[in-house]
């Protein structure tokens, strides 16, 4: 990434790629029978009991009912595949089979499951992956994408406090409120815009935040070289 980039995540454009992936979501919600007039507004169309958080993983059943798309989303995840290879990933690589789609609504049941800062390495992905994190909705102001990020070095800093053993700082990071606080203070809220990805290095921790005014929607996905 570092050699790419020169930089630990970098926005890039997408705009003709999102616009079909909310389409996909859209669509997937009138099947639902559920009628959205935007995303962003969701929490205003769902039922109560799809808002509720596993504290566990932070997964509630809204983004459960995302895990299966149709063969439309699918055409449109390969050809953005191919896209993000012509224009900015020079080498083949493997990819996510089903990106992960999140949908987040606003003062929701067990939301004190964020924040929880981790990296995907200390859950055993591999260092050399690359994150892919692309927003649905597009919040006023940006920073209320609920979503924050560190850079490698300050990801270093703090794991190597925890001597790199992965289930202690995991277990801080759950009951630990000042480690908590200590990582908002050199986390940065991410702002990428609707049309855009965040693409960064698998070693940055970041975290989700509980939401209050606006719904969001943002799909994960992971390339290795």
């Amino acid at each position: 990434f570092q050699s790419i980039f020169d930089k630990d995540s970098i926005n890039l454009d997408i705009c003709k790629y999102s616009l079909g992936f909310r389409d996909s979501i859209i669509s997937k919600f009138k099947n639902m029978g559920v009628t959205i007039d935007k995303l962003e507004n969701l929490h205003h169309s769902i039922d109560e009991g799809l808002k509720k958080y596993n504290f566990d993983d932070g997964v509630n059943k809204l983004s459960q009912n995302f895990y299966e798309m149709n063969e439309d989303f699918y055409q449109t995840y390969y050809a953005f595949l191919k896209y993000i290879q012509s224009n900015f990933f020079n080498f083949d690589f493997y990819f996510q089979k089903t990106p992960t789609i999140r949908l987040h609504t606003p003062n929701s049941p067990n939301n004190n499951h964020y924040p929880r800062y981790h990296s995907d390495i200390i859950y055993g992905h591999p260092p050399q992956e690359i994150n892919i994190w692309i927003p649905l909705t597009q919040p006023d102001p940006l920073v209320q994408h609920g979503f924050k990020i560190t850079n490698v070095r300050d990801t270093y800093n703090i794991f190597s406090d925890y001597d790199f053993n992965f289930e202690e700082f995991i277990h801080s990071a759950i009951h630990d409120p000042q480690m908590t606080e200590r990582c908002h203070h050199i986390s940065e809220d991410v702002d990428t815009e609707f049309g855009e990805m965040l693409v960064f290095d698998s070693r940055c921790m970041h975290t989700g935040m509980p939401l209050t005014q606006q719904s969001r929607v943002s799909m994960d996905i992971r390339i290795i070289p």
